[in-house]
């Protein structure tokens, strides 16, 4: 008889160290639950629209206002992604640094999601 234990199929969590004395885990997309794969969706769509604010902005206001929806757009993302992430910490990251965190989770992340003919995550696809 075999016995799969749940915590093989989950992989090691990536940490974080913040340089304060602050280390906290990344959530894997494999740990997400269809709500958290919604919500980074619609976090998605928030981060494209305010960088197309941006471009499009003809005034100072405007530019304010569009750095201020992709930095709050890039937090969100961020306490989805960071287990454990207090308001003091995230305040403590600008926004160019939001932004990197985020690219690297993904980079960490690339295709956890992807269906694979029905395969697992870790399955390799056909080239």
């Amino acid at each position: 008889m075999k016995t799969l234990n749940i915590s093989s199929l989950i992989p090691e969590r990536d940490k974080v160290d913040f340089g304060n004395g602050v280390v906290l885990e990344f959530i894997s997309r494999r740990e997400m639950d269809p709500t958290d794969i919604a919500k980074t969706k619609a976090i998605e769509n928030q981060i494209r629209d305010a960088q197309k604010m941006l471009d499009e902005a003809e005034d100072n206001d405007g530019r304010l206002a569009a750095v201020n929806q992709l930095n709050d757009a890039l937090g969100n993302s961020l306490r989805l992604i960071i287990a454990g992430l207090t308001d003091e910490t995230l305040a403590g990251l600008k926004m160019g640094l939001r932004g990197e965190i985020l690219r690297w989770w993904g980079e960490q992340n690339k295709g956890d999601l992807a269906p694979k003919n029905g395969a697992g995550p870790d399955q390799p696809q056909p080239s």
